[in-house]
């Protein structure tokens, strides 16, 4: 499937989930070509493969009563325009019409109302990639379908209605016969992606090229593509009209499916759904409360590792992993099992490696016709694991105290005076913690304004936030590499050890950021007879810490300084003996306890 040979190694070539997928169409096809090939054509399948397809959706004495009956074909011809002076779309309005004869005239007008034949070329079909994005794109015709695995576009653009990558079937390109090529794999692959990203339990798409004289079927799965021979559409019209019943399906196995994910609707979108697991002779239904999956690829070729949030019947929360792999690899569920055994075995408790409550081999394959070998062949290595996250360490403590000090800050203009106009940081205290992970690493990842910290902090402060910031992005980036490895245990144990065995390094350098800045607040000169302007502290009541009041800001060397040191416990900023600002209370009672009081909290 697009390669000269295929390994037992998992697919590492470049990929269309980058950046350039998101770009110009020309520079989509390249990416997706890259990813798919190492040669310049794909694999043609056997003439019998074809005609073995869709046995059982349609008999021949059906396809002949049709033909027999169909204003579209007679004489042993399609009513389609002939190639003299011939444009593309003129095209479209032939192939719909005759596409839903086809299914209307078969099922019937009641059962053919979940899949209809539509002109979509004028459609834009908005994508979805792993970044925002504004790209669309627009097959000629498309089977536009209702059922479990279908819904309707989240996004739905004005052209576009209610029809988008997420309903669709299959989907057909129209070609003028003297301009079929390489570009035709290229553009149904596009189509075909999105397929699979909005369509997650989607496990291989089929598309049509079609012109005014022949026919060809393309096939995408997660080893590639391969595409038919063509064949004239007028003298096998026995055949196409198999398989436009094929690619209309109603049933959803049929068509591509995983069908052991269902889903339940509500307004034409996806909201409730179960997921069936076979385990050692006993099947088990998980629930899934959220039809987008946690983790998803954003390719065709390769694992297509596709991640489940679910709970069990004992409401249970567990992570159910779809992937594929090739057919010669160790399947991680072996992996897993004998890590577990090793643990008990030696008394251990595994870290950072998942916990596999089941799995289910063998669920698909890839490999559909014995001449194109070269492909991956076996699905679904594991099924229903619980994760274990790596321990609490150093960087939740860091990130921690980063949070509170950014509170602190900016919640407070003066000591003892709180902001009274709403802050991003209110929102921290939602009950669910998605929404506050998500609130606080976009908190980390945005500039900050410096409005939200008042006059009386000081610029320095400020700096030091936003130095806290940066270190803070870095390490979010490389949590993010966990995240991404996590069902993936080999390596997400390298990358969890590799970011914790930075311990001292990290610890060093968030010290090293407070020492700079009480650094840069003592350089600043203080007026005249000003070194001791903060009044004396009151110890604290038994009603709690006393407040500090200022009307204005304090000396600028007086500003938070002693307070950060006195809180560590120690002087880490040298002082000559005659420094004046030694001559500063070393007990603030009151700033300390209000520290102290926030950190508990």
């Amino acid at each position: 499937m697009f390669n000269a040979s295929q390994d037992a190694s998992t697919p590492h070539r470049k990929h269309s989930q980058t950046r350039a997928a998101t770009t110009a169409s020309s520079t989509r096809k390249t990416v997706l070509h890259e990813e798919l090939s190492s040669q310049t054509d794909i694999p043609t399948c056997s003439v019998e493969h074809v005609r073995s397809l869709y046995l059982n959706e349609v008999t021949d004495d059906q396809i002949t009563k049709f033909l027999n009956e169909t204003p579209f074909y007679n004489h042993g011809r399609w009513k389609l325009p002939p190639s003299e002076d011939l444009k593309e779309a003129d095209l479209y309005a032939p192939y719909v019409d005759i596409a839903n004869d086809i299914a209307t005239r078969i099922r019937g007008a009641r059962a053919n109302s979940r899949r209809i034949a539509v002109d979509s070329h004028a459609t834009q079909l908005v994508h979805e990639e792993e970044e925002p994005t504004t790209a669309f794109s627009s097959p000629d015709i498309v089977i536009k379908a209702t059922g479990s695995s279908f819904q309707v576009p989240q996004t739905m653009k004005q052209r576009a209605g209610d029809l988008g990558f997420s309903n669709i079937a299959s989907c057909f390109d129209g070609q003028v016969d003297g301009n079929v090529g390489e570009k035709d794999v290229q553009q149904l692959g596009i189509y075909s992606r999105q397929i699979f990203v909005h369509q997650p339990n989607r496990k291989f798409v089929r598309a049509l090229i079609l012109t005014e004289k022949r026919f060809r079927l393309f096939h995408f799965d997660r080893s590639g593509a391969e595409c038919s021979p063509y064949f004239n559409v007028h003298d096998e019209a026995h055949l196409f009209v198999r398989l436009i019943m094929g690619l209309s399906s109603l049933d959803e196995a049929v068509l591509g499916f995983d069908t052991t994910i269902q889903w339940e609707h509500e307004n034409g979108r996806k909201y409730h759904g179960t997921i069936t697991v076979e385990h050692d002779g006993e099947v088990k239904v998980y629930t899934l409360n959220d039809p987008e999956p946690i983790f998803k690829r954003y390719t065709i070729r390769g694992r297509a590792t596709t991640c489940w949030e679910a709970i069990d019947e004992f409401n249970n929360r567990v992570v159910i992993k779809d992937s594929w792999s090739s057919h010669d690899r160790t399947p991680e569920h072996e992996f897993l099992s004998e890590a577990k055994r090793l643990a008990q075995e030696r008394g251990i408790e595994l870290q950072g490696v998942v916990n596999m409550v089941a799995y289910q081999d063998n669920l698909a394959q890839t490999t559909q016709v014995p001449e194109c070998i070269n492909r991956l062949q076996s699905s679904g290595a594991v099924r229903l694991m619980r994760v274990t996250r790596p321990p609490h360490n150093h960087l939740d403590d860091l990130e921690s105290c980063f949070y509170v000090f950014v509170h602190l800050v900016f919640l407070y203009v003066s000591p003892g005076i709180e902001r009274t106009t709403p802050l991003p940081i209110d929102e921290w205290d939602k009950e669910n913690p998605r929404n506050v992970y998500q609130l606080k690493e976009s908190f980390v990842n945005r500039p900050i304004k410096p409005s939200l910290v008042a006059p009386f902090w000081g610029k320095e402060i400020l700096a030091l936030i936003k130095s806290l910031q940066l270190f803070f992005r870095q390490i979010f980036r490389e949590k993010a590499e966990w995240d991404d490895a996590i069902y993936d245990p080999e390596q997400h144990t390298a990358l969890v050890k590799i970011l914790l065995e930075n311990i001292e390094q990290h610890y060093d350098h968030v010290l090293n950021l407070f020492d700079t800045t009480i650094a840069e607040i003592e350089k600043v000169d203080l007026p005249a007879g000003s070194a001791n302007t903060l009044p004396s502290a009151t110890p604290a009541s038994a009603n709690g810490p006393t407040s500090v009041r200022r009307s204005s800001r304090l000396g600028s060397g007086d500003r938070v300084s002693n307070a950060i040191t006195e809180y560590r416990g120690q002087k880490r900023v040298s002082r000559d003996e005659d420094d004046p600002l030694d001559e500063r209370p070393h007990k603030r009672a009151t700033p300390v306890a209000s520290l102290g009081s926030a950190g508990d909290n």
